[in-house]
């Protein structure tokens, strides 16, 4: 009887270890298009030393079932295209524990860019939010036929307009149709109001400044929903100046071919080999 009692005993309490015993797995994949690590080496340290090495199977999955409760260190070594890395964790008695990893690419590619850039500003006072363009920069930026509009596709929120028809407008703002874009110089009004663009191309050489105002502007412009583009003429001067420029684009000379077409003075695609010539001259005085 008593040795019934023991053998029944020992059944139990090898059944109970059994129930007791953890299982630690181990996913591993890379950060750069998250792809599972086959054949990967994990050690597994405690107090410094290495108590079990293992390598992922082809799922990049690792199994360790024998392992006493306790704090390890899960260790990968460094190679040629990951980072290395390290983990601390606890083995608690009859309980499972399930570790996924992400080593990190040695060549990366970023998902998100911040770009910082002081051509926007928030007026703190009513929130306006707008980009400018300065006269240094409409000088001396490549703009394609001197069309100073075309400058304004550098602005924050300000896109290349995709409508197709003739002298259609050259810019969207907001995602929104060109032809709701409210056009101003020193404030009073310059839209073409069947065609939806500016009424009057302010040439290079009288242009101060273009500001554009792309949300929360102030209810006094009117006229849209969509953005303002209100651009500053150059001030008065007791001095005699001016300019002569002439702008060309060779064409097929030096032109290398490009999957993507330019479009010319009325917005109409280009192909390879388009020739420009701009001849002018501009000058102004004391009146």
């Amino acid at each position: 009887m008593k040795k019934i009692i023991t053998l029944v005993t020992m059944l139990v309490m090898v059944q109970t270890l059994s129930y007791a015993q953890s299982v630690l797995k181990i996913k591993i994949a890379e950060a750069q298009g998250k792809k599972s690590l086959p054949a990967t080496t994990c050690n597994i340290k405690q107090s410094g030393k290495i108590v079990k090495t293992v390598l992922t199977d082809e799922t990049g999955t690792a199994i360790i079932s024998d392992l006493k409760p306790g704090k390890y260190t899960i260790q990968i070594a460094e190679t040629a295209n990951l980072y290395d890395y390290n983990k601390n964790f606890e083995i608690v008695d009859n309980q499972n524990k399930d570790i996924s990893i992400i080593l990190q690419s040695k060549e990366s590619v970023l998902d998100e860019v911040t770009v910082s850039d002081k051509k926007r500003q928030i007026n703190r006072k009513d929130a306006t939010v707008a980009g400018f363009i300065t006269k240094k920069e409409i000088e001396a930026l490549p703009i394609e036929g001197r069309d100073v509009t075309k400058s304004l596709i550098r602005l924050p929120n300000v896109t290349i307009s995709t409508l197709s028809y003739n002298e259609a407008p050259g810019i969207s703002i907001n995602g929104l149709s060109g032809i709701y874009t409210n056009y101003l110089i020193d404030g009073m009004d310059n839209n073409e109001r069947f065609l939806g663009n500016s009424k009057f191309n302010t040439p290079f050489g009288f242009t101060e400044n273009v500001t554009v105002y792309t949300n929360n502007y102030s209810a006094e412009y009117g006229n849209t929903s969509n953005g303002i583009v209100n651009l500053t003429t150059r001030s008065g001067t007791n001095k005699f100046g001016g300019e002569v420029f002439y702008v060309t684009r060779p064409g097929s000379i030096i032109d290398s071919k490009s999957a993507f077409a330019g479009v010319d003075l009325y917005g109409n695609p280009v192909k390879d080999g388009f020739q420009r010539q701009q001849l002018g001259v501009g000058f102004g005085g004391a009146i």
